[in-house]
């Protein structure tokens, strides 16, 4: 029986959310075909995209989203062991452009290009021309922490209640949307190129090397010193280089890459929430639920009781 990549959670006339789950060993895992629709994917797993028309790729992990246009070829690599899985939603071209009217004012905007690239996208972002019809002109951008619970609840009501109202779904898909297309353009023009491209390449490269042992190791007690080392740069030129690039410190990163998966295992009823952070590498369960808290609003416990009994 062929895999099936995606679990169709909602879907209308306007909009669609789903599972996405490809393990590496697929025979499609390279390319599983042109995007439909516009679609923002919420990764799970690590690995690489390279749109068609971009020469490099770039890491998408559980900090960021990924951005697709209607129609857009673009190929994985693997990073993770288990390969790609993300939860994902899109929206159809016609409500796509009516909320970039709103962002934008047109679609049709004069985007200087190449401009002020932001946290990795100075070779992900496409010319105006090329741009024409299109809402995203880069390729992925940061997620807010907010954002990401809001739509990891919404996929997790629609996976356990029957009863969830269709107009709060499409209201809520609305919203994301909307959050991402804005915080995509802020990470865009927030930060100029260094002068010199080369420059920026190494560091880009520096950067993304980082990111590919952060996904792989995040549960892990890691120093500066070792990654550092495994880089084969100080600690100093790692640290200045991957928040120039990124807009998050090192620590920021693995904070966050545990967190998202601490979302995941939330999820699941079985799972031991006392034990939980220590596994995903927090120093005792304390700090855990601290920054828990924080970053969602609400305690383990209380985002588990959230979902399963409102």
């Amino acid at each position: 029986m062929p895999h099936q990549f995606d679990r169709i959670l909602f879907s209308n006339d306007s909009m669609r959310i789903g599972l996405f789950d490809c393990p590496f060993g697929q025979p499609d895992f390279k390319n599983t075909g042109p995007i439909k629709n516009y679609l923002i994917a919420f990764p799970r797993t690590a690995v690489k995209i390279r749109h068609n028309q971009l020469k490099n790729p770039f890491v998408a992990d559980s900090t960021l989203v990924t951005l697709y246009n209607d129609g857009q070829e673009y190929e994985r690599y693997k990073l993770s062991d288990y390969g790609d899985r993300c939860d994902w939603l899109a929206i159809s071209p016609a409500v796509a452009y009516s909320i970039f009217e709103q962002f934008n004012g047109s679609l049709n905007q004069d985007v200087p290009a190449k401009k002020n690239p932001r946290k990795g996208l100075a070779d992900n972002i496409n010319t105006p021309a090329e741009d024409a019809m299109r809402v995203f002109p880069m390729t992925h951008c940061s997620c807010p922490p907010n954002i990401y619970a809001l739509f990891k609840r919404l996929t997790m009501k629609l996976e356990y209640q029957k009863d969830i109202d269709d107009l709060f779904v499409e209201e809520t898909v609305l919203h994301i949307f909307s959050q991402i297309l804005h915080t995509a353009y802020s990470d865009w023009g927030m930060k100029p190129l260094p002068k010199r491209r080369t420059t920026y390449q190494r560091h880009l490269k520096l950067t993304q090397q980082a990111q590919e042992i952060l996904t792989a190791s995040f549960d892990q007690s890691l120093s500066l010193s070792e990654l550092a080392n495994e880089l084969n740069c100080s600690i100093y030129h790692l640290c200045r280089t991957y928040q120039r690039i990124t807009g998050s410190s090192i620590h920021q990163t693995i904070n966050q890459l545990r967190l998202r998966e601490a979302l995941h295992n939330v999820a699941e009823r079985e799972q031991d929430l006392a034990t939980l952070g220590v596994k995903l590498g927090f120093s005792d369960h304390s700090h855990f639920t601290l920054s828990f808290r924080k970053n969602y609003g609400l305690s383990p416990s209380q985002f588990r009781q959230n979902v399963f009994f409102h």
